[in-house]
């Protein structure tokens, strides 16, 4: 599902590529390495169609459970974009 995933957003395609992504949390839940970087992009996907709350909860998912995780870093810094106002 991660390499569907990617190759939905390379088709800018962000509503499917978030839900391949989902599908890999669904189905390996915190027992997989690869799901801190799924969830978190399917919280970028999700930020790109518009659905910044639902991205958000991604986000702080990915931060408060897999807080020693490579993603943990980036979903922290996405999700203090998405809390920022606008400029």
């Amino acid at each position: 599902y991660f390499i569907v995933g990617q190759g939905q957003l390379l088709r800018q395609e962000f509503d499917l590529a978030a839900a391949s992504f989902l599908q890999i949390s669904l189905v390996y839940k915190t027992d997989h390495p690869v799901t801190s970087d799924a969830l978190f992009e399917a919280g970028q996907a999700l930020t790109r169609i518009g659905l910044r709350a639902e991205a958000g909860r991604l986000l702080q998912e990915v931060v408060r459970d897999y807080s020693r995780s490579e993603a943990s870093g980036r979903a922290q810094q996405l999700l203090n974009e998405l809390l920022s106002p606008p400029k």
